[in-house]
């Protein structure tokens, strides 16, 4: 039989433009009164664990000490590594995701003064309508 701990630890498996960074930021406050760590916070590169890394999560989730784990990320069931640890993930309504990620990169990607943000802000469609009804690239869906 596998045995599993019992975790103190909730992974939270966040969804772009889902609201995560204003719930951390409603949450950041409650966790230091409290003495919660934060974990793993940030965009990595990929979404998947590399070898290893599933062991090192399910260490560190069942390692005692009461932490949020905050990430973008496949999900990954760490019972199999002998961790039982919470998990939740904020949803949100498909359009209203697809809307935000729209004026996300339109009004904030832009003012990163990133040159490569500027080069692709150069061939943008005029408007939301537009840029659905010509398939503009701008408006593909990617499945993230």
């Amino acid at each position: 039989t596998n045995i599993t701990t019992k975790s103190e630890t909730v992974i939270y498996n966040r969804i772009n433009k889902c609201g995560s960074s204003t719930l951390l930021t409603l949450l950041s406050g409650i966790m230091y009164k409290n003495q919660i760590n934060l974990a793993l916070q940030g965009s990595p590169p990929h979404r998947f664990f590399l070898d290893g890394q599933k062991t090192e999560m399910a260490e560190m989730a069942c390692s005692g000490q009461t932490a949020l784990i905050s990430r973008y990320f496949f999900y990954t069931d760490l019972r199999e590594f002998g961790c039982d640890p919470r998990y939740f993930t904020l949803m949100r309504d498909p359009v209203q995701r697809f809307h935000s990620r729209y004026r996300f990169n339109r009004e904030f990607l832009p003012n990163l003064n990133n040159p490569k943000m500027i080069r692709a802000s150069k061939g943008r469609s005029k408007n939301i309508n537009s840029c659905i009804s010509s398939s503009h690239h701008e408006c593909a869906y990617s499945g993230t």
